[in-house]
C-alpha cells in the first residue's frame, strides 16, 4: 500500500519542478542567443591573425567561386 501524500506537498513538488524546468530553459535560451550572436559575428567578418585569414565565411566564398566554375 502506498503512503498517501498530502496535496499541499504534491503542489509544492510540482511548483519546485516547474521552477527548475523554467530556470533550465532560460539558461538554454541565453546559451542559444550567445551562440547565435557569435555565429553572426563570424559571418559578418573574415577574421585575420598575423595577416592570415583564420575564418572565412564559407557561404560567401562559395558564392564568389561559383561564377568561375560556371565559365
Amino acid at each position: 500500500m502506498h503512503p498517501v501524500t498530502h496535496p499541499s506537498n504534491v503542489n509544492n513538488d510540482i511548483q519546485a519542478t516547474l521552477l527548475a524546468i523554467q530556470q533550465q530553459l532560460e539558461q538554454q535560451q541565453k546559451l542559444v542567443q550567445q551562440q547565435q550572436a557569435r555565429i553572426q559575428q563570424l559571418e559578418t567578418a573574415n577574421l585575420e591573425q598575423d595577416g592570415k585569414v583564420v575564418y572565412k565565411n564559407p557561404r560567401r566564398t562559395t558564392l564568389k567561386l561559383y561564377p568561375e566554375l560556371v565559365e
